[in-house]
C-alpha cells in the first residue's frame, strides 16, 4: 500500500544504529559535526550534562548552557530521528550579541574556538573534575 497521505513516522525514528541526528538550520553543517563529535565523547558529554549554572541568565532561551545541556540530554535520550538545534542557535550569540545567521557558514575552528570561550565564561568559578 502507497503513502498516500505523505505520512510515514518511521522516518522520524531513531536510526537502527541508536544514533540521533541534528536538524541542519541552513548553512549550520559545522556546527552540526562539531557539537556530534564533542556528543561523542563521554566525559566532556558527561561534564556538560552534569554541570551546574550558576549563570544569572534566567532566560532559558538565551542560556548556551542550558541549551546545550537540552540538545546532549535529547541526542543521548530521544527515540526520534534528529534534534531541531533552532533554539540552541539562537542560543549561540555573535560578537554583536545577536543569534547566529543559520544562513552564513562558519569555519568550523573558529567556531569551536567561540563556542569554548562562551562556555568557559559561562562556567567560571565552578569546581574543575581532575582526571588522569
Amino acid at each position: 500500500m502507497g503513502n498516500e497521505f505523505g505520512f510515514a513516522p518511521a522516518r522520524k525514528e531513531k536510526s537502527k544504529h541508536g544514533y540521533v541526528g541534528l536538524q541542519n538550520q541552513g548553512a549550520t553543517c559545522y556546527m552540526n559535526s562539531l557539537i556530534q563529535q564533542l556528543y561523542l565523547i563521554p566525559p566532556f558529554r558527561q561534564a556538560i550534562l552534569s554541570a551546574e549554572d550558576k549563570s544569572k541568565e534566567l532566560d532559558k532561551n538565551d542560556n548556551l548552557l542550558y541549551q546545550m545541556q537540552r540538545m546532549f540530554a535529547y541526542l543521548q535520550e530521544s527515540e526520534k530521528r534528529f534534534f531541531d538545534t533552532i533554539d540552541f542557535c539562537h542560543s549561540y550569540k555573535d560578537m554583536n550579541g545577536k543569534p547566529v545567521n543559520t544562513s552564513q557558514q562558519m569555519d568550523a575552528n573558529e567556531f569551536f574556538n567561540m563556542l569554548f570561550d562562551k562556555l568557559e565564561n559561562q562556567l567560571k568559578g565552578l569546581p574543575q573534575e581532575k582526571t588522569l
